[in-house]
């Protein structure tokens, strides 16, 4: 199977490398391609002595990334807009060096800063930062006012600092501190991990923009994946909380990290054909038809419908308890839950169908979002593309858009960001 992968995604990131693209939609698509190659290709070696998926499984998630990537390639235009992205850093510069995003920065900085301390407080008693997340969970462990809090003012800030943050760094701006902290002290609140890497994936995608990538530049990324992977070493160790000697802590962490790091890449997959040999399809009560993928939106339908005394109940529902409460063995020594990949989602809307027709309509829909981008090049539209870089390689383990506020940022972003047309265009043939 190695070789079957190996060969389709050397034909698929050719071709798409040797299309007429414009920069920003080049290492966009490429970057999730080989990201899905990466992994798929990993996987089959069974790092860590992990499960083998079955042919059928590597089939779908080869179907997924190349639906995908077709929507993305075909919707293109005979015309284009490519701008000079400076209008974006320009627009990153002059927000920055506003007063009231300093201020929103700051207060968001002391307010996760206080947040941070319940949850240091809460991990110093307690012998594993898995008790703490299950505490996050149930909602017990930062009050009553905390889901107001972050969907209103902590989780719309987080989604607009990640590319104020790189920027930020890139330019020099003191901003960028409180903003780093800010993040990092956020994306901690839960115990998990995967925050700090889409803190990375934000500064790849800023790079992405900037076009050019200096050896300053790629020093800075090695620089920062050492100190991620150290961050995710120590919060891996005490969340199992082997010692209490910090630096054995570090050094144990950095052992497991790696596994883990092998676990939650090709996990994911392995995870996916349990799925599909379990028959989760069955459990969930049959097709969702669309309502898992779009559960955002659903969750619109569901408030609006429950106010006029007609409830129902949405999909997601009957899916979290399977994906979060049932642990399944990806090893002979390790258990797993949560995290199938977004194939999962699609599959059990419409089955093979929708693991063929809904990637391709997202792939459309993401390339008409970095079109407009690319037509208002501001700093709106850039937190939108920005945040869909990191939903886009996030897909490798879960879909990650189900959350209704964060939906709901990126459609006002939207708004706000096509009404800046005051932009200077150059118009190529393809």
């Amino acid at each position: 199977m190695l070789f079957i992968i190996s060969i389709l995604f050397i034909f698929l990131i050719f071709f798409t490398y040797t299309r007429k693209l414009d920069h920003t939609s080049k290492w966009f698509i490429l970057s999730f391609q080989i990201l899905w190659m990466l992994i798929l290709c990993f996987s089959t070696t069974r790092p860590y002595g992990l499960y083998l998926p079955s042919d059928y499984t590597y089939y779908l998630l080869l179907i997924n990334v190349f639906s995908f990537s077709i929507g993305f390639i075909l919707n293109g235009r005979k015309k284009f807009i490519q701008p000079d992205l400076s209008l974006a850093e320009y627009d990153v510069v002059k927000i920055l060096d506003k007063n009231i995003i300093k201020i929103c920065i700051i207060v968001g900085c002391i307010i996760s800063i206080y947040y941070f301390t319940i949850f240091l407080a809460a991990a110093s008693l307690s012998s594993s930062l898995g008790d703490v997340r299950m505490d996050f969970y149930s909602g017990e462990l930062y009050g009553p006012f905390y889901d107001t809090i972050n969907g209103l003012f902590l989780n719309p800030l987080q989604i607009i600092s990640y590319p104020l943050a790189a920027f930020a760094v890139y330019k020099k701006k003191w901003i960028a501190i409180p903003l780093l902290v800010f993040l990092v002290c956020y994306n901690s609140l839960a115990g998990g991990r995967i925050g700090y890497v889409k803190v990375f994936y934000s500064f790849i995608f800023a790079i992405i923009c900037i076009k050019t990538l200096t050896f300053k530049r790629f020093s800075g990324l090695l620089i920062g994946a050492c100190i991620l992977f150290i961050g995710i070493s120590y919060v891996t160790a005490e969340r199992g909380k082997t010692s209490d000697n910090v630096s054995e802590q570090i050094e144990d962490g950095m052992d497991e990290t790696l596994e883990h790091i092998a676990t939650y890449t090709c996990g994911a997959t392995v995870a996916f054909d349990y799925a599909l040999e379990d028959n989760y399809l069955e459990q969930v009560g049959g097709y969702s038809y669309g309502g898992l993928t779009a559960t955002s939106l659903l969750h619109l339908t569901y408030i609006v419908s429950n106010k006029l005394g007609f409830p129902f109940e949405q999909p997601i529902i009957r899916l979290a308890p399977i994906k979060q409460d049932k642990w399944i063995k990806v090893s002979q020594s390790r258990s797993f839950n949560a995290l199938y990949t977004a194939v999962l989602f699609f599959y059990l809307d419409f089955g093979i169908a929708g693991v063929i027709f809904i990637p391709f309509l997202l792939g459309l829909l993401v390339r008409f979002i970095i079109n407009q981008f690319l037509k208002y090049p501001n700093i709106w539209m850039l937190t939108i593309v920005n945040y869909i870089f990191i939903l886009t390689l996030t897909s490798t383990t879960d879909f990650s858009l189900r959350d209704f506020s964060s939906l709901v940022v990126l459609v006002i972003l939207y708004i706000i960001g096509t009404k800046h047309r005051k932009r200077q265009h150059l118009i190529i043939n393809y």
